[in-house]
């Protein structure tokens, strides 16, 4: 199988005035690929660096920090998408921010940080409020999802299609039908 070299988002969520509604679109592209065991290095990068983000921007909102380290399981890979993500939406101050939170992680040492991750975030407070213990990430005036949706709509290869022609484009990539819609 080839590398799939494009992006694919819903035209709804192009000309959407709603920001997130296109980084939303490209999030559920890359999941209907990973439901279909496509491997990262099949899938367009920049659309792997949207999504990270994303995930990343989600997780800090719902629970700051600590929740993003549980639910990435502090893997490097999810770390450096986010990195070279935020990098390419020009997220500076982000970038700035999550480049501090992974030293502060890290200082934490390897047997600590196994027990954040294999927690649930309940029994971990004291890790959680080390790692949570400021509000510098909701203080960043830089809008994440706004970045993000430029990225994406300025993007060489995105494709705004409507939905039924982005399944058969990515039936066309797997080669067969699939029923996961």
């Amino acid at each position: 199988m080839d590398k799939l070299n494009k992006i694919f988002v819903s035209e709804t969520a192009f000309h959407s005035p709603e920001y997130y509604d296109i980084v939303y679109s490209n999030t559920t592209f890359v999941k209907l690929l990973f439901s279909e065991n496509v491997s990262h290095s099949l899938i367009h990068e920049d659309a792997l660096y949207s999504y990270y983000v994303d995930f990343y921007d989600r997780e800090m909102k719902q629970g700051n920090f600590s929740r993003f380290v549980i639910q990435s399981k502090w893997q490097e890979r999810i770390n450096n998408y986010v990195l070279k993500g935020l990098e390419k939406i020009e997220a500076y101050e982000h970038l700035i921010y999550f480049k501090n939170m992974i030293l502060k992680v890290e200082s934490l040492g390897t047997d600590n940080i196994n027990r954040l991750v294999n927690s649930d975030g309940l029994e971990v407070n004291d890790l959680r409020n080390i790692l949570d213990d400021d509000l510098e990430f909701f203080m960043i005036e830089e809008n994440i999802d706004e970045l993000n949706a430029k990225f994406l709509k300025k993007h060489k290869d995105l494709y705004a299609l409507p939905f039924n022609k982005i399944y058969i484009e990515i039936e066309k990539f797997l080669g067969y039908k699939f029923t996961n819609y």
